[in-house]
């Protein structure tokens, strides 16, 4: 779902957000629409691209995290069986 949303985000910066601008530039109309369009078209860009980062960033963040927990679940598992093969071959009594 979240991929769907950022594909959405770069569809408005790259296409609607400058569709805007370039259909007020382009053609004549009111002052007003221009402008309303253009403001419009600008908005759609900075408020969909900082989405887009920051949901990026997010994803990032916590792809690294993910990384991390897979890291520390590795070691978790290699000391249990470090503890288990001690235990076996030496008779050994380890507190945890």
């Amino acid at each position: 779902m979240n991929r769907i949303k950022q594909i959405i985000r770069i569809i408005d910066v790259f296409y609607i957000g400058l569709l805007l601008i370039w259909v007020a530039v382009r053609f004549s109309m009111p002052q007003i629409v221009k402008v309303q369009l253009i403001i419009t078209g600008i908005a759609t860009i900075l408020y969909n691209g900082y989405n887009f980062y920051i949901e990026f960033q997010k994803e990032q963040l916590l792809q690294k995290n993910k990384n991390r927990i897979i890291q520390l679940a590795d070691l978790t598992v290699g000391e249990q069986n470090l503890r288990t093969k001690l235990k076996q071959n030496y008779n050994l009594k380890l507190t945890y």
